[in-house]
């Protein structure tokens, strides 16, 4: 290493350090909260700290806003301006994402706080639903990134819903901040929109022009303090944590049950916006040219997880009076890390979790066939097999049918037809490259099951027809089932042989 750089050892120390952050934040935000519901002292000391005012606009700048000015910052050095031409290049996974973010969320925000809290008329539920539905209007977390990459997504999908998001963010949340004076039953008269913008402004607008254009302009500077603004981006959350769950501490004394159910719904929230996410990333998946696995994976992270620390700064600046505003933004902050770490295990490229489920029957492949041929599909060629076990037992069909369900595309389709046939619905592919695929898919099941007898028959349709015709033709063609010859299967028949 040139001896120019003696100090390249402490960004690997950061580095490590911030890797350590990410693997236990659940546990150190849990201990927070813990910490400073016994010893609120230190927070509320904290929150009340004013770091000046800001030159020409008479803008006071407390500990609060620094706090969330290092979350930004972090996540802002990160981007890049190319990142926003990723809406451009994957229109749907950007559209999708951006209806949950801007349409989805903030409905389902609005009727869960309503429909759970509703009932409650004490200023602690009307604070409360104030809290959910600030959740709702928060841009895309910074920490999805991490879950995105340990779960071999796109992270320059997610860092551009980040960025854009953030941007929209200053404009969307005083807008939606409208609709606020109605779940506080007149106790709200007016929004403070003033005081969100120029939060917004101070602490997410110049963090992410700042950030953005280091990223642009001084890329090298910006690698070298990755580590270190990424250390006072993590320390800016538990700050931000910190002070406002010290803030409502002295006020959860009162209504346990309001507190628990409004726990009960935060958590719920958070679960309806993963859910949400998944099934739209499934739903992409199965609709030709088929959504990519890691741009999947950058949807489903970046429809979950919200960028709690804003929604907490936020709130304490623009409802100063109302301390438990601030705490479903705390819950979420924990249960999104939570729900986090339980997807990475099962989002692994393959994993049953985003795939297009398997038919159940003959009647769900007729559907399917309705809508390809309805979308005007000029190409569509069915695989039949038929699978038998020897002496006589029943071959595990489903388990099969799942097996090939990770050799396929997306938006390829696998249906039962009968206890002992199942079918393959291919798209956009002659019947020499479905016979290949089929040879593909004979090799997989004997591999895993040797002693399985394979047959296969194609049917190919080239003219759009009824999918009740459709089926029934393909049917007919594939009744001369037969076996492949290929030199791979002839081994592996050679081998059950032996």
């Amino acid at each position: 290493m040139p001896a120019s750089c003696p100090t390249a050892p402490a960004p690997r120390g950061l580095a490590l350090l911030n890797h350590w952050l990410a693997r236990r934040s659940v546990g150190l935000l849990l201990g927070l909260v813990a910490l400073n519901l016994l010893l609120p002292g230190p927070g509320i000391a904290l929150k009340g700290v004013q770091l000046g005012r800001v030159p020409l606009t008479g803008w006071s700048y407390d500990f609060s806003t620094l706090a969330l000015t290092l979350m930004m910052l972090s996540a802002a050095v990160q981007c890049r301006f190319g990142d926003f031409a990723e809406l451009r290049r994957r229109p749907r996974a950007c559209g999708a994402s951006l209806l949950l973010v801007y349409l989805l969320g903030p409905a389902l925000a609005l009727a869960m706080s309503v429909l759970a809290l509703g009932g409650f008329h004490q200023q602690a539920a009307i604070e409360l639903r104030l809290g959910l539905f600030l959740i709702a209007l928060m841009p895309v977390a910074m920490t999805a990134a991490v879950w995105v990459r340990l779960a071999a997504g796109n992270i320059a999908l997610l860092l551009a819903l980040i960025a854009v998001t953030t941007t929209l963010s200053v404009l969307s949340v005083p807008l939606y901040s409208q609709l606020m004076p109605a779940l506080t039953e007149g106790a709200l008269a007016s929004v403070p929109a003033g005081e969100l913008l120029k939060q917004l402004i101070l602490s997410v607008s110049l963090p992410l022009a700042l950030g953005l254009g280091l990223r642009r302009w001084a890329e090298r500077w910006a690698d070298a303090a990755q580590p270190t603004l990424t250390l006072l981006g993590n320390l800016g959350l538990y700050a931000a944590l910190s002070t406002n769950v010290a803030g409502a501490a002295a006020h959860l004394e009162g209504d346990l049950e309001l507190l628990a159910l409004a726990g009960t719904v935060t958590v719920g929230l958070n679960l309806a916006f993963f859910g949400v996410a998944l099934l739209g990333a499934r739903r992409l998946r199965q609709h030709r040219p088929g959504l990519s696995h890691d741009d999947a994976v950058a949807l489903l992270f970046g429809g979950g997880m919200r960028s709690t620390g804003t929604a907490m700064v936020l709130g304490s600046a623009a409802f100063p009076g109302m301390p438990l505003v601030t705490l479903p933004a705390a819950i979420y902050s924990i249960s999104q890390q939570i729900f986090a770490g339980y997807l990475v295990r099962r989002l692994q490229p393959g994993a049953a979790l985003l795939r297009t489920p398997v038919g159940r029957s003959r009647r769900e492949l007729d559907l399917k066939l309705r809508q390809l041929v309805l979308a005007k599909v000029e190409r569509l060629t069915l695989l039949v097999f038929r699978i038998s076990a020897p002496r006589w037992r029943a071959a595990p069909l489903l388990p099969l049918m799942q097996l090939i369900r990770r050799r396929l595309r997306g938006h390829d389709f696998v249906s039962v037809l009968q206890h002992d046939h199942f079918a393959v619905l291919l798209t956009e592919i002659d019947e020499d490259q479905a016979a290949k695929v089929a040879e593909r898919l004979e090799i997989a099941l004997l591999g895993h099951a040797p002693a399985l007898q394979v047959r296969w028959g194609i049917a190919e349709a080239r003219s759009p027809l009824a999918a009740s015709q459709l089926v029934d033709m393909a049917r007919e063609r594939a009744l001369g089932l037969r076996c492949s010859s290929s030199p791979e299967i002839l081994a592996l028949r050679e081998k059950v042989a032996s």
